[in-house]
């Protein structure tokens, strides 16, 4: 659980950004920026993939299942392509929690990875840009 930050960090976070002329963006946002079919790079610059499909989060989802734990809830609606895969139940959760990026990996070992809203760092044009290298994506 994150803690709460006094309102004198907040506003120093603040003037940093107002200093390099960033904008914060919450990991919901940057997720509605990215496209289908849009190039995905990693933290070091490396392509792995294009963008096969985009879902937002479901904090309050209590388990895989999400809230509805009868089946046919939201969550296994638009999270149809994790219960497909052999993904471990925890990464599984945390996708779900957040909202991700399904990407179709390219080169030697092809298939689909998955970043965490929060593992999307930029979109700059028809590119996606990760805070992770490709060797962190579940997948």
């Amino acid at each position: 659980m994150r803690g709460r930050r006094d309102a004198a960090t907040v506003e120093a976070d603040l003037d940093s950004d107002r200093d390099t002329g960033r904008t914060r963006m919450s990991e919901q946002d940057r997720l509605a920026q990215v496209r289908e079919g849009v190039d995905v790079v990693d933290s070091a610059g490396n392509r792995v993939g294009t963008v096969k499909e985009v879902r937002g989060g479901d904090p309050d989802a209590v388990t895989s299942a999400g809230q509805d734990q009868g089946g046919g809830g939201i969550v296994d609606t638009f999270a149809g392509a994790l219960f497909d895969r052999d993904i471990h139940e925890q990464a599984r959760e945390r996708l779900i929690r957040s909202g991700y990026v399904q990407i179709d990996a390219a080169g030697l070992f092809p298939g689909d990875r998955f970043a965490a809203a929060d593992e999307v760092d930029r979109v700059e044009g028809d590119t996606v840009h990760l805070t992770v290298d490709a060797d962190s994506l579940v997948g």
